[in-house]
């Protein structure tokens, strides 16, 4: 299944803006905090980076 955001419009976003600039315990991001932030957002979840190069090896088969 896709899955598909679905932005709210204009007027919508204005209301839910309005709503938490109101509320003291969730207040939105200002910009300076965002770019603060954004450098950590850039990957996302799973597996971490691995700290060391792998060495290709080869397998033969011997008889």
């Amino acid at each position: 299944m896709k899955k598909k955001l679905i932005r709210p419009s204009p007027k919508e976003d204005a209301a839910i803006t309005k709503a938490a600039k109101s509320d003291p315990d969730s207040l939105p991001f200002t910009d300076k905090a965002w770019e603060q932030i954004k450098p950590d957002l850039l990957r996302g979840p799973g597996r971490p980076l691995g700290g060391e190069t792998k060495e290709p090896i080869t397998l033969a088969k011997t008889a």
